[in-house]
């Protein structure tokens, strides 16, 4: 009983460890980059935005900082609340590795990409902005190896919390 509620606890910091990463990596787009580069700042929060009202925080580890928060926070959330095994939680990590390195190689591919997107996107909030993303997006390959850093480092923290049992 009482180790079960101990997975139970680690699997909820994961999650909340997820949301933390999550929100670092807004304060990216709040605060270091300009409200119209970025989708949903100038649709819904451009008045949150501190881009000229700050100094630049993350600096260069701000250019790859939402790419390694991205597979890292979405891998935790998702495997605190659906995975039941190490293998599960890793299979999950890979999963969001696959989205982030489809999206990032899709900066690159930009006709190819757009080409996928159908047209019933343009009528779905967030996900009228697909195309968009891809033709104004920049590939980076420092974008990659920090999709699969942040993949790794989620690994390495559910790996903790699933531990094989003894």
């Amino acid at each position: 009983m009482q180790k079960n509620r101990a997975i139970v606890i680690h699997r909820w910091l994961m999650v909340m460890i997820g949301v933390l990463a999550l929100f670092a990596g807004t304060l990216v787009y709040l605060i270091d980059r300009p409200p119209e580069e970025t989708y949903f700042v100038i649709k819904s929060l451009p008045q949150l935005s501190l881009h000229d009202k700050l100094p630049p925080v993350f600096g260069k580890a701000g250019n790859v900082l939402p790419d390694f928060a991205h597979p890292f926070a979405f891998s935790l959330i998702t495997a605190g609340l659906f995975a039941k095994t190490r293998s599960g939680a890793f299979m999950i990590c890979l999963f969001w590795f696959c989205v982030n390195t489809a999206f990032e190689l899709g900066q690159h591919y930009k006709s190819f990409a757009v080409s996928l997107v159908p047209r019933w996107f343009d009528t779905i909030l967030l996900l009228e902005n697909c195309k968009d993303f891809f033709r104004n997006g920049s590939f980076d390959p420092f974008d990659l190896l920090a999709i699969l850093t942040g993949s790794l480092a989620a690994g390495f923290v559910a790996a903790r919390v699933f531990k094989p049992k003894n």
